[in-house]
């Protein structure tokens, strides 16, 4: 079951990697064609370095990373259905059904910093991103084990309440 999951989603990010490092096309890579402006207004993210804004639509300012990023949600349903589909597999654990959320999350977020660049988007891409992280520790290294529930538990708690602070407070905060 371990490898069902970890299989696919280290070669998407592997794919990933490999397409937008060796294959993104040359007037996507320049952060220096500034483009149009989008109808969200100026960037607020604290990264916009990934491609030129809004080259191709004012309403997706990096698209290359828009469709990469869909992806993800994409892999987690086939993978779900694959898996749920097959009879004489073992259904996912709850803790690998929050895993594929996660991610599904992430990339949903990812598609949406990527689209408008604002800043509160960058969270719902940024925030998924480190308790898919944090859980995914949680779950393979306590797997099988006695009080494995109790430190996933935890660790998704922990995760919830540190993202709603993140989200619930100032950017110039301490807290970011």
């Amino acid at each position: 079951m371990v490898l069902r999951v970890v299989l696919p989603f280290a070669g998407l990010l592997t794919v990933t990697f490999m397409l937008y490092t060796l294959s993104t096309p040359e007037d996507l890579k320049s952060a220096a064609i500034v483009g149009r402006p989008g109808v969200w207004g100026a960037p607020a993210g604290d990264f916009d370095w990934c491609e030129a804004n809004h080259l191709h639509s004012e309403h997706v300012a990096e698209p290359f990373n828009v469709v990469t990023s869909a992806f993800y949600p994409l892999m987690c349903a086939v993978h779900y259905y694959r898996v749920r589909s097959d009879p004489s597999e073992r259904p996912p654990s709850f803790w690998v059904l929050v895993l594929l959320g996660l991610t599904s999350l992430m990339g949903i977020g990812s598609m949406a910093f990527h689209s408008t660049l604002q800043y509160d988007t960058q969270l719902f891409d940024e925030l998924p991103l480190y308790g898919m992280a944090v859980l995914a520790a949680a779950v393979f290294r306590r797997r099988g084990r006695r009080g494995s529930h109790a430190l996933q538990s935890f660790a998704a708690v922990w995760i919830a309440l540190l993202s709603c602070a993140i989200l619930c407070t100032p950017r110039d905060s301490a807290t970011h």
